[in-house]
């Protein structure tokens, strides 16, 4: 199977990406390392969403999923390890699987900058 779009990060950018491909009926595969919601999950109150005074961040990051399913994305697990141009499609290759797209959209979110300090970790 070939996917129309493949969004790698299921953070806000990339299941707003992933909801814009699917409601114009592409076949769109969302692929993520971890619960949908990227960094907004480790947020206990996000007070600056709009439509919301206050919202907890693994509760925005579910309503933020919820209408994904309903336009047909598929979520799938993985940690991308690689991709591939081969032409007319691109694959992506993660540790278990291999997926083709005609398109890919990258939205991987962004990591804490460690300063290296004894005890950071």
């Amino acid at each position: 199977m070939i996917y129309d779009t493949l969004v790698i990060g299921s953070g806000p950018g990339g299941m707003t990406a992933a909801l814009y491909a699917g409601r114009s009926n592409l076949k769109v595969g969302l692929i993520e390392q971890g619960a949908p919601g990227g960094q907004m999950n480790n947020t206990s109150d996000i007070e600056n969403y709009p439509g919301f005074e206050t919202i907890s961040g693994p509760d925005l990051s579910m309503k933020m999923y919820e209408p994904l399913e309903k336009f047909g994305v598929e979520n799938i697990y993985g940690i991308v390890e690689n991709i591939e141009d081969h032409g007319d499609f691109k694959r992506v290759l993660t540790a278990d699987e291999h997926y083709d797209a005609k398109t890919i959209i990258l939205a991987t979110g962004a990591k804490h900058r460690l300063v290296g300090i004894p005890g950071e970790q």
